[in-house]
């Protein structure tokens, strides 16, 4: 699976960025992929930005930084996505020879979201304050899928017909508002929190479509109303000039909500085993707690170069659906790197990596490169950032097609 990433979105007022998308894979229909921040410098950095700013957003990304805001700033940051997928199967011939992995369905759609924030910092006395509020992506549920039905019967007129599309649609999206505050302690020390209210909703919906007889069969589990609220705390010092530490811890988190399960959950396997009952319920889903540390570096004067890394800790073993028994998720260990100079007319040049494993199988990471620049004119910034990112996995055919004439395949695609 390759993911494409070709973002562009012009700020308002004081500054503004575009960003990558999270892009929901396959993997990650059950829990959502990440949110990512719409801040295209730090999407350019690998998607670092725990120990600098990050504009508008900053409140979200650490709010202990809020502080160190030096005028009020306005964000506005957006994606599009371009997703492309394939799943093969391996070809033998007569002799059961192996041949080739043959590709039997390829999807290549497109996804976007958006965002925005403000952030400020004021003297207050002999301390000085920040202040942040923002609308920004948690998870990510977005994700489409389709693969043709073809006559398997090489002694049929026309050949290959076409008998049925096998689709599987998902949808949804879950936002924070954030409202952050951070306080300078000492010159080299800050603190900060923020209060997020998450909302968003899911819809998952497997289903064929017969073509000769106009029909189609499906499953579907929708999730509304999806809310709940949770805190950040974080911190960042600095010892020197050169180097800047930060750290964030986010708590878990229990969202209320509505489900609404239809036709034969069986079919929707690959979420996990549904305990829930088909029609209307309450249910409870509780993302994990979340442990960030980050650091800047800036080896040259004027502070022109940054390099800096950001590594994160998921409790994803504690992830709990009340629909779902889920497979065992592994706590996960994720890595972003980035480099960036700005050259003496202003221009930035950033590039950075990232490396985020699944709580899935933890043998299974998506590993990504990105790069990005940006300009200002007057007190308007406007950056770009892309990412190019790439994840292989082996999991159970979604359609059996044994309900089509051919044999259930009993290996894993």
């Amino acid at each position: 699976m390759r993911r494409f990433i070709i973002p562009a979105m012009a700020a308002v007022l004081l500054a503004g960025s575009a960003q990558d998308s999270g892009a929901l894979g396959f993997l990650d229909l059950a829990t959502g992929d990440e949110g990512l921040l719409p801040d295209a410098r730090s999407a350019a950095l690998g998607r670092t930005r725990l120990a600098e700013t990050t504009g508008g957003f900053t409140g979200r990304s650490n709010p202990a930084l809020l502080s160190r805001v030096k005028h009020p700033v306005a964000t506005v940051g957006g994606n599009v996505l371009k997703m492309e997928e394939t799943r093969e199967i391996p070809a033998f011939d007569s002799f059961d020879g192996f041949l080739v992995e043959s590709i039997y369905a390829y999807n290549d759609r497109y996804q976007w979201e958006m965002g925005a924030g403000v952030a400020a910092g004021y003297d207050l006395g002999d301390y000085r304050i920040g202040v942040g509020l923002s609308l920004a992506p948690v998870r990510d549920f977005q994700y489409d899928y389709s693969e043709e039905v073809r006559d398997p019967n090489a002694f049929t007129q026309p050949r290959d017909r076409l008998l049925a599309l096998n689709e599987v649609n998902a949808d949804g999206r879950l936002d924070a508002w954030t409202i952050a505050a951070g306080v300078e302690v000492l010159p080299s020390l800050n603190l900060g929190a923020s209060l997020e209210f998450l909302r968003g909703h899911q819809d998952v919906i497997l289903r064929t479509r017969y073509v000769q007889e106009d029909r189609e069969e499906g499953s579907k589990m929708s999730l509304r109303s999806m809310e709940g609220r949770r805190i950040v705390v974080g911190g960042a010092y600095h010892p020197d000039p050169a180097v800047s530490v930060a750290g964030t811890w986010t708590a878990a988190v229990g969202l209320g909500l509505d489900a609404l399960n239809e036709g034969d959950q069986t079919r929707l396997f690959f979420l996990g085993d549904l305990d829930g009952q088909q029609g209307s319920q309450r249910a409870v889903i509780t993302y994990p707690q979340e442990v960030k540390i980050g650091a800047v570096y800036r080896p040259r004067a004027g502070m022109r170069t940054n390099v800096q890394l950001d590594i994160g800790w998921t409790e994803w073993s504690e992830y709990e659906n009340s629909l779902l028994a889920m497979p065992g998720l592994t706590d996960v260990w994720d890595g972003r790197a980035g480099i960036e100079h700005i050259f003496y007319n202003g221009v930035p040049v950033r590039f950075g990596f990232r490396w985020a494993p699944s709580p899935v199988n933890d043998e299974i990471a998506t590993t990504a490169f990105t790069f990005g620049g940006g300009f200002h004119y007057a007190s308007v910034r406007t950056d770009i950032a892309f990412e190019v990112a790439n994840r292989q996995y082996r999991f159970d055919d979604l359609f059996d097609d044994s309900l089509f004439g051919g044999n259930s395949r009993i290996q894993k695609d």
